[in-house]
């Protein structure tokens, strides 16, 4: 792993050549494949950027690409593209395709690895063949033909729900992209501006059935513990609130009844006498809890308590 874990945002000398200098790709893949990503961490902020480069994963025999992927986290909080080599090498440094990408991810977000993941999951879940549905001329069909409900109802109604669309929208985006190839000069222009309307909408929707897929498979479970501690801490600090309360009126009931028992039997005594001779008797007693509260906090309490006050005035006569 190659980090970058300056206080400052500096790289460390070791790797600065290697982040902030010129891009030498060969020397780049080199340094990934033997040290791990190069990472850059921000400690003013929080955010990790993640560079990594893998050979490519999709099975053609032969193929020898390289998969050039750029995550970005914040916290529980991530995100991951692949990236175009092309776009790497324009810049000037691995630090300023950092800051490039971070501020403007529309100008290099790639969807092809969230598609494989999606695609990953739609076999390992259900069963299902994407790329039987994507040649198929009615997917719905291929799906349902190739999907069980002992299937659905093993993984989850909510979690195929938002599986299968997804599913559906890479199809399309392959038919899209065929058609526009073949096509696009025949589009008249209020088609293309309903087929642009269009492949946003699905984008959207692509990416908020994503984000609440990912939810709720691997996150439901740590957030539901995390609710569920803060619903008990909560109740936990309710209680000891009302037993701290009630742990108080006891005690000044207590402090209360004494001061107006030494006053019947002793009218003469000083206030001061009075107060500390009921408070060492009202510690005594089992019904006066231990308090760290001191006589003169008592006594501030009763004056300007409501609820004791006029006893407390009767007592002393005072306004």
């Amino acid at each position: 792993m190659i980090d970058d874990k300056g206080s400052d945002g500096d790289t460390q000398p070791v790797h600065k050549g290697l982040i902030d200098g010129p891009i030498d790709y060969g020397f780049l893949k080199r340094e990934i494949q033997d040290k791990g990503p190069v990472r850059k961490f921000h400690p003013d902020t929080g955010l990790e950027l993640i560079l990594n480069i893998t050979p490519c994963q999709c099975g053609f025999e032969g193929c020898t690409e390289d998969v050039i992927s750029l995550a970005i986290s914040h916290g529980v909080a991530s995100f991951r593209s692949i990236v175009e080599k092309d776009d790497l090498m324009r810049h000037d440094s691995v630090d300023s395709f950092f800051h490039d990408f971070f501020h403007y991810p529309e100008a290099y977000f790639g969807s092809s690895g969230d598609e494989q993941m999606i695609e990953a999951e739609v076999i390992s879940r259900l069963g299902v063949n994407p790329f039987a549905v994507y040649s198929s001329e009615d997917m719905h069909s291929e799906i349902n033909k190739q999907i069980s409900q002992v299937e659905v109802q093993e993984f989850g109604f909510w979690e195929t729900h938002n599986l299968l669309p997804l599913l559906r929208i890479l199809g399309i985006k392959r038919r899209l992209r065929k058609d526009m190839t073949t096509n696009a000069e025949k589009l008249e222009s209020s088609e293309a501006k309903q087929l642009i309307e269009d492949v946003f909408d699905i984008g959207f929707l692509a990416g908020r059935l994503w984000s609440e897929y990912r939810t709720k498979v691997y996150h439901e479970d740590e957030i539901e513990k995390g609710l569920a501690s803060l619903r008990a801490q909560a109740k936990r600090t309710a209680a000891s609130g009302r037993k701290s309360a009630e742990k108080k009126k006891t005690n000044l009931e207590c402090f209360l009844l004494e001061i107006e028992a030494l006053s019947d039997h002793f009218p003469a005594f000083p206030e001061r006498a009075i107060l500390n001779q009921a408070y060492k008797n009202a510690s005594r007693q089992r019904e006066m809890p231990r308090s760290q509260k001191t006589i003169e906090e008592y006594e501030t309490e009763l004056r300007s308590n409501p609820e004791y006050r006029e006893r407390y005035n009767a007592v002393f006569r005072t306004a």
